[in-house]
């Protein structure tokens, strides 16, 4: 989902979780009620009247996009868990990172001393890990999106800090 959708997505959720409606959007912005439905119905909102609604609900377009990946099933962070397991396993790490830059398991075979039967291995711990969604075929649709967030401090692993062998992978 392009990164406009998810502002749309993110203003809508906010929205509803502050009980904030179109018609209130539209007083406090001088503008009628179906002007607002039109703007999130066209997806037309400019930059400022982003800005206007945020400063509305409180909130900033960080806090925006965040609810627009929550609403559309990706992951901003991962959690402690899910980050852990990955830092623990270089091989793990090195595919989730491919598949979140738009490798595709064929790809990484052909590039990798990896054989297809540890790939489809490692895709299931990704896809348990919530990390992806394995399809038939060892097909993959992400669920993190591909500028995540790492914990700040989290993933004891010299991985995390760009100490990694290149005799490793």
């Amino acid at each position: 989902m392009p990164s406009s959708q998810h502002i749309i997505s993110g203003l809508k959720r906010a929205l509803k979780v502050n009980g904030v409606t179109y018609a209130d959007v539209g007083r406090k912005l001088a503008v009628s009620e179906s002007t607002v439905k039109r703007w999130f119905s066209a997806e037309i909102l400019s930059l400022q009247r982003v800005d206007d609604i945020c400063d509305l609900l409180g909130i900033n377009v960080h806090d925006v996009l965040q609810l627009g990946h929550q609403a559309d099933g990706t992951l901003m962070q991962l959690t402690e868990a899910q980050e852990q397991e990955i830092v623990d396993d270089h091989r793990l790490l090195l595919v989730g990172y491919l598949l979140l830059q738009r490798w595709t398991p064929q790809q990484i075979i052909g590039r990798y001393d990896i054989s297809e039967h540890e790939l489809t291995r490692l895709l299931a711990r990704l896809d348990r890990l919530g990390i992806i969604e394995l399809l038939p075929d060892n097909r993959v649709k992400t669920l993190v999106t591909p500028n995540f967030t790492w914990i700040p401090g989290g993933g004891n692993s010299s991985l995390l800090r760009g100490q990694c062998s290149p005799g490793l992978l």
